[in-house]
């Protein structure tokens, strides 16, 4: 029985990881997207990651119960199933196999981290540019107009949006 568990356990955590793979190469991508601002792209890259990240929800979904019959097998509480103390725990091959799949996701998490901190300064200063710009808009659109015989009056703003779009 555990022999079963110990290979749905590598199929769970294997399965997460190339998610995380698809992950970090979309946010290498959305870094060029960003940088292109290219809202259009960006869109459906977001529509992509939340796919990514619900099917990454879905894995731990599996991983969990997983994690507690091994942990019951062990003696120990299922928080205390690290990664590292599984590759300790299980038998050779599968131990093997373990290892890799942690210096993986090692790897994965080490490219990941940054970038997406990278792409939410990104994020941050588009957003800023847009506002500095909604700004500088709002203030011209709003300004004094004519009135007849020379005279200043403050007009309606106009509109630079057409509202039946």
């Amino acid at each position: 029985m555990t022999g079963e568990v110990w290979e749905n356990f590598l199929t769970v955590l294997q399965q997460t990881l190339d998610l995380y793979r698809a992950l970090l190469r979309l946010s290498i991508h959305k870094r060029d997207v960003l940088v292109a601002a290219d809202a259009s792209m960006l869109e459906r890259m977001t529509q992509q990651e939340e796919v990514l990240v619900l099917q990454v929800a879905r894995m731990e979904n599996l991983r969990k119960p997983l994690t507690a019959q091994l942990a019951r097998e062990y003696g120990l509480a299922p928080d205390d199933l690290t990664i590292s103390k599984a590759c300790e725990l299980a038998p050779g091959p599968v131990s093997d196999r373990l290892t890799a799949i942690r210096k993986e996701f090692e790897t994965v998490s080490d490219e990941l981290v940054p970038l997406n901190r990278s792409n939410a300064r990104l994020i941050e200063q588009a957003l800023t540019f847009v506002n500095y710009n909604v700004n500088l808009l709002a203030r011209n659109t709003a300004g004094t107009t004519y009135a007849p015989q020379g005279k200043t009056s403050q007009g309606a703003a106009r509109v630079m949006i057409d509202q039946k779009a």
